[in-house]
């Protein structure tokens, strides 16, 4: 093979072949995730006969596809958040506010922050039967009849706030 004539040819065959194929690959900064922003509900109120079985669903926007929820801290062992936003308090709380938050994620890694309060009030305490009682003269010392209510949770304080002779 004889390259002497032609080697300057082939060099400069090949410098522009090279050149031809040579591609620009231009990098863009990859975008800032978006971040997560909670919507309400953020809180809710139940009495404490109810909030045993309190349920309620997160919600938020920004998010692309599904949003999973990671629940970072919680007031009380009883109030939690899964992985879907529900809410829920698998057993009776007292009086109180209680708080549970954590961090959002989606599938695109866009992210946040979410809380939720909630706030538990006194449940009402109803007076059942018997609401009178009756009684003879020589009955009535030492006479006693059981009250009776609803509503409680647990043992109940009765405190007598008059009297009537009637």
């Amino acid at each position: 093979m004889t390259v002497r004539a032609i080697s300057g040819r082939v060099v400069t065959f090949l410098t522009i072949l090279s050149l031809m194929f040579a591609a620009t690959v231009a990098v863009a900064p990859l975008a800032s995730a978006a971040t997560i922003t909670q919507n309400p509900p953020t809180g809710g109120t139940v009495s404490v006969d109810n909030s045993n079985g309190f349920a309620d669903v997160l919600s938020t926007t920004g998010g692309t596809g599904s949003v999973t929820y990671s629940e970072v801290s919680s007031d009380s062992p009883s109030l939690s958040v899964d992985g879907a936003g529900n809410v829920t308090v698998n057993a009776t709380l007292p009086v109180g506010s209680y708080t549970v938050a954590g961090t959002d994620s989606d599938t695109v890694l866009d992210s946040g922050n979410w809380s939720y309060t909630l706030t538990v009030t006194p449940s009402s305490i109803t007076q059942t039967s018997p609401t009178t009682g009756t009684t003879t003269v020589a009955g009535s010392n030492g006479y006693t009849k059981q009250l009776n209510v609803s509503g409680n949770n647990g043992a109940v304080t009765y405190n007598q706030t008059s009297s009537s002779n009637a």
